[in-house]
């Protein structure tokens, strides 16, 4: 795990787990639809973890929230915030503490 915080930015581990999960969907439901072949359960299965991947893995280097977070409260996930759901695309600026995400 640390090789792949030293080789991508937050933002592009974000961004690549969600593009992989929208292509293993994609993939599995062509899979499952056109060719009705029953190995799509493991396309969801590999999209569900790669989106999980992608939303824990990916920390900011200067509050430790997710780019993928989404919070009521200013708390955030290490100071108790209360969670409002992931967004739909990763943040590049941190919203808690304005770090760039997209830099080393």
């Amino acid at each position: 795990m640390r090789l792949l915080r030293d080789a991508f930015t937050p933002y592009e581990i974000a961004r690549g787990g969600l593009l992989i999960c929208w292509f293993c969907f994609a993939a599995g439901f062509f899979v499952a639809a056109v060719l009705q072949r029953p190995y799509a359960g493991v396309m969801f299965v590999l999209g569900v973890l790669s989106a999980i991947a992608g939303h824990f893995a990916a920390s900011c280097p200067g509050c430790g929230k997710s780019p993928m977070a989404w919070y009521l409260t200013d708390g955030g996930e290490r100071r108790g915030g209360l969670p409002m759901g992931s967004r739909a695309w990763p943040e590049r600026i941190c919203s808690r503490c304005r770090t760039d995400l997209d830099t080393h």
